[in-house]
């Protein structure tokens, strides 16, 4: 592995999925009273089933792939540093704007609340989500990277103190980083029951945790990192017909999910039911897996130079992923009002926190400390 490479596709990657976080959050009104999470995302008259379907494509690899990129680019910074040295940059980078945001957020997201229940601005009510993150809101994914950050650290320490080896770690690296990813299907559609049976859903509390969503999201970190080390791996899955294959497979388990879920609405038996949920499962694992790989390799293999544009989105991505919910909530909720389709309040709330997010960032945000925080000089 060249510890000196530009990772200009992983990059682009990066804020490609920061930015769909805009496109999740700004459907959700739109389907949430359709999906039945209403009492805790409110939601407009009017429903999409077609918002609900982009958000389900789109939620089935975007957070599998944050955390594998992170990662990859956690190992990439070890590599080309020393534990110090990652330990100071997650610091600044990751701990300090969670404490900032995470506050600000706290402070934001019941008000904008009560407005999208209500109509009415209020600091009453409940703090953040009653089966989501609570007070960090959409940060948790910052929340369970420092957790992340400091098992990888000590790991890493504690190799540096004792050097071991654990056994047949070859062999599975080669099943795990298979062309052909079975096995890592199989671990993660494992994590999506364990979820079901030990866990709470999506919740991200704060405390107590929720070890099974954990291990889950821990999976593909730990993916990320072993990516690192596997050249090769990534040589292969950049070839035209190899992410092109993934990518059409992922599509197929996409429709098979979905389907399978609207039928899941209304089963005509128990057995029916429990099928369903097994196909589901399964369908849903193998989409995660194969839009993750199908996507680093499409983006590594089209983004192998440096664009001007693209780093600048890069950059800029970290500030509009921290600014966007907050924006996109209250926008969605205000347009409420009015009699539109739900397909064009969706995109109006869309390009307006996108201006929103990219205007703050080149004027208030990139040569300032915020900047400096979250990207560095």
């Amino acid at each position: 592995m060249n510890t000196n490479q530009r990772y200009h596709g992983l990059d682009g990657l990066r804020a490609f999925a920061m930015l769909t976080g805009i496109l999740v959050h700004a459907s959700i009104p739109y389907w949430s009273d359709l999906g039945r999470i209403s009492f805790f995302w409110p939601a407009d008259q009017s429903q999409s089933g077609i918002l609900w379907i982009l958000f389900t494509v789109i939620h089935s690899w975007r957070m599998p792939l944050f955390f594998i990129l992170a990662g990859f680019f956690a190992q990439l910074f070890m590599t080309r540093h020393n534990l110090w040295g990652f330990l100071i940059n997650r610091l600044h980078r990751i701990v300090a704007p969670l404490i900032l945001f995470g506050a600000i957020t706290a402070f934001l997201l019941p008000i904008i609340w009560s407005y999208g229940f209500t109509g009415q601005f209020s600091i009453s009510g409940f703090l953040g989500f009653p089966d989501s993150p609570g007070f960090l809101g959409h940060l948790w994914f910052l929340y369970y990277l420092c957790i992340f950050y400091v098992v990888m650290s000590l790991a890493h320490g504690l190799m540096l103190i004792m050097p071991f080896k654990i056994p047949f770690i070859r062999t599975i690296g080669k099943g795990i980083y298979s062309p052909i990813p079975v096995i890592l299907i199989i671990l993660v559609m494992t994590s999506l029951i364990a979820i079901h049976i030990f866990g709470k859903g999506e919740s991200k509390w704060v405390w107590p945790i929720n070890y099974p969503d954990l291990a889950y999201h821990g999976l593909f970190f730990l993916f990320g990192v072993g990516l690192y080390r596997r050249s090769e791996f990534i040589t292969t899955i950049k070839t035209v017909w190899v992410f092109s294959l993934y990518l059409l497979l992922a599509a197929w388990c996409s429709i098979v999910q979905i389907t399978s879920t609207i039928a899941l609405t209304n089963p005509k038996s128990n057995e029916e039911g429990e099928l369903l949920g097994l196909v589901i499962a399964t369908s849903s694992s193998c989409a995660t897996v194969l839009f993750s790989i199908g996507l680093i390799g499409l983006f590594e293999r089209t983004l192998q130079h440096h664009i001007r544009i693209i780093r600048w989105l890069s950059d800029s991505s970290y500030w509009i992923y921290i600014m966007h919910l907050p924006v996109v909530a209250l926008t969605t909720f205000y347009l409420f009002r009015y009699e539109l389709a739900p397909e064009l309040k969706f995109l109006i709330s869309c390009a307006i926190t996108t201006a929103i997010g990219l205007i703050t960032y080149k004027y208030l945000i990139r040569y300032t400390p915020v900047g400096w925080l979250l990207n560095g000089r």
